[in-house]
């Protein structure tokens, strides 16, 4: 498992989407650590308008999946007593608006404190894909409210960042096959191609074959390899002992830690005396 680190978003704006009561001043203030977006002698029962952040510039691997989303707001509340201003809202977003789950449950205290919403194993109660973490329209909302009491008070965001945790899932390598040259009457050289590694390298890379002229052959039948630490390239392997005047089916595969990828299957004849022929399928 791993994680992107917390980052701040590049993005930030006070949005009235649902008619909030009351504007966050500077909101793009929340894009450093150093600085802040605030809000103005809130009243009894007044909401915040939301406080849209976006445009984090998240980086995942390929062949990431999303295990989970934390949130992290470093806040105060601007007022005699603690709890005068409280969470709202607290949601994640995709380019269709919130999605998931609101984590609104905490009081905001009156000294300068951070408070962590969602895990590393939290998805919001939703599903995430690579694509979408990336988005630059991927972020978080935050709504606060003022609760009934008689004394004013400003609630007031230091910074906003956003975590997201990973694992990489391997899939089998993707493997083509091409044709077979240098044939002769016993011999011949197997030419292959992983495309891509399915996230682990290859430890092992080579062709399988057998006589005929229908089927795929697997790694159960006669094989040439190579075994080590192998990322995408072309490859080949020598195949000898053949039998002259005689057909062969003959693909190429690659072995890495979630399986073995196969490529298409490519006929060859090996010789008689100066002739080879050799057919894709």
């Amino acid at each position: 498992m791993a994680d992107t680190g917390w980052l701040l978003g590049g993005t930030a704006i006070s949005s009235d989407i649902d008619g909030g009561d009351v504007e966050w001043e500077s909101p793009a203030g929340v894009k450093a650590l150093g600085g802040n977006t605030y809000t103005w002698e809130m009243s009894n029962g007044e909401y915040t308008q939301h406080l849209l952040i976006s445009n984090f510039s998240i980086s995942l691997p390929d062949y990431a999946v999303v295990s989970g989303i934390s949130v992290r707001l470093n806040r105060d509340c601007v007022s005699d007593d603690d709890g005068d201003i409280v969470d709202d809202i607290v949601r994640l977003r995709k380019s269709t608006g919130y999605v998931g789950d609101d984590k609104a449950a905490y009081d905001w205290p009156s000294a300068t404190a951070s408070q962590d919403y969602g895990s590393s194993s939290n998805l919001w109660g939703t599903t995430w894909s690579k694509a979408e973490v990336e988005s630059s329209s991927f972020g978080v909302g935050i709504r606060a409210s003022k609760v009934t009491t008689n004394v004013d008070a400003d609630a007031r965001l230091w910074y906003v960042q956003i975590l997201v945790t990973y694992t990489i899932v391997v899939v089998d390598p993707i493997v083509t096959t091409q044709a077979v040259d240098d044939v002769g009457k016993v011999t011949a050289t197997a030419n292959g191609n992983i495309t891509d590694t399915g996230g682990a390298n290859a430890t092992r890379r080579g062709f399988c074959y057998k006589v005929g002229t229908s089927g795929d052959p697997t790694t159960s039948d006669s094989v040439e390899y190579a075994d080590g630490s192998f990322g995408t390239g072309a490859f080949d392997e020598a195949m000898s002992g053949l039998l002259p005047n005689t057909g062969y089916r003959v693909r190429a595969y690659a072995v890495n830690s979630a399986g073995t990828g196969y490529g298409t299957t490519v006929q060859l004849t090996t010789l008689t005396a100066f002739m080879a022929k050799v057919f894709m399928l």
